[in-house]
């Protein structure tokens, strides 16, 4: 079994907010590495098209981030060839998660990126690339599991998707490392 964690630069904070970019990297929480990545700037008026919103509050932070970060704004708004229509980019993605078996999809949040992507897959009208039952929460694993495991200093651009997934994604592994030291130990004691 694959896990992929996903991270989204969005118009908003809920489903049915306007996608701007996709991100994602595979990771192996037993091995600690990290593997094949995904990264597709959406273009913004196909998101419109689709009947996803802006969401202005969201809009105006935006302009607090970096220089570097809000080049994803421009480049959704731009024609360039290496952004896509919302539906070519979730089927694009949807081909990413088809690399692997059964992958476990996991988002910053149980009520962000996850649902935040399903919403943009009803809008177009194709089925998400992951099973119903296999989404993930990094939130919930670094907030209320292992509270206690900090997310070493962060590489690459902040709020860039693919920067963030690959920096959730190795915070993750550290998690899902010391659940498993945690469960050995246990193992070992009942013993």
């Amino acid at each position: 079994m694959a896990y992929v964690m996903v991270d989204l630069e969005t118009c908003g904070v809920s489903a049915g907010c306007a996608i701007l970019s996709i991100g994602a990297v595979e990771f192996d929480p037993v091995k600690g590495k990290l593997g094949k990545e995904f990264y597709q700037v959406v273009r913004l008026q196909s998101c419109l098209d689709a009947g996803l919103h802006i969401f202005q509050p969201t809009m105006d932070w935006w302009q607090s981030q970096s220089p570097e970060a809000q080049k994803v704004l421009t480049l959704a708004k731009s024609k360039s060839k290496k952004v896509l229509p919302l539906l070519e980019s979730l089927d694009k993605f949807n081909n990413y998660l088809k690399e692997f078996k059964s992958p476990k999809v996991y988002g910053n949040g149980a009520d962000f990126d996850n649902p935040i992507l399903v919403a943009a897959y009803h809008s177009v009208g194709i089925k998400q690339g992951w099973g119903a039952y296999s989404g993930g929460c990094y939130r919930t694993l670094k907030r209320d599991i292992c509270p206690d495991i900090k997310m070493a200093a962060r590489k690459g651009t902040y709020h860039n998707a693919l920067d963030d997934a690959k920096n959730q994604a190795q915070h993750a592994i550290e998690i899902f490392q010391r659940l498993q030291e945690m469960k050995d130990l246990w193992a070992k004691n009942q013993k």
